[in-house]
């Protein structure tokens, strides 16, 4: 039988050329009837779910997506400028706006695209050199918090909303979200 373990006693893969679901133990004499531990790769609680029937507390490879066009939506509600030329600047840099369980600070991704959206035009025409350089500043630090704040209140409501069946799925990206600002705010507390 086998089961799920991230610490994994096997490698299991599927055999392209016979079309066959293997596991390889090299390790380890496996016996008919034994369980077998493989782990099924860095997937988030919701592809296991819908994959494989199961999930896992605290999963690692939880994440927060966020699209694009909701990275634009709530930049709006924030007040700040998303014009068409900023929109296209971000979809042609394809940064990816993914945040982990494991992430103690905003992703890489969120922070250059709002970056991105606090340019001016003028920086616009150096926004290569600016977002792959060292450009942090209050002010851009303040509104990837906002936005954040903004996006937990989004995925709040998704669970009072959805079904209770799925609500811990939405549950867990409220609290990615929660360690990422609790940790902003417990550093300011230390200053």
């Amino acid at each position: 039988m086998l089961n799920h373990s991230p610490n994994a006693q096997g490698l299991a893969y599927l055999d392209k050329k016979s079309d066959f679901y293997c596991v390889n133990a090299e390790y380890k004499c496996v016996n008919e009837g034994d369980e077998i531990f493989v782990c099924y790769g860095a997937h988030d609680n919701i592809r296991l779910w819908v994959e494989y029937g199961f999930s896992i507390p605290h999963n690692i490879f939880n994440r927060v997506d966020v699209p694009n066009g909701v990275l634009f939506a709530l930049a709006e509600t924030l007040g700040l400028d998303v014009s068409d030329e900023k929109k296209r600047i971000i979809e042609e840099m394809a940064i990816p706006n993914t945040m982990y369980l494991s992430d103690i600070k905003p992703s890489f991704g969120i922070q250059k695209n709002i970056a991105i959206l606090l340019m001016d035009k003028l920086q616009l025409k150096d926004v290569k050199t600016l977002v792959y350089g060292s450009m942090q500043n209050e002010e851009a630090e303040d509104t990837i918090y906002l936005f954040l704040e903004a996006l937990k209140g989004l995925l709040e409501k998704r669970v009072k909303t959805c079904s209770t069946a799925f609500s811990h799925f939405w549950t867990e990206q409220v609290e990615i979200l929660n360690n990422i600002i609790k940790l902003r705010e417990d550093s300011s507390d230390d200053e």
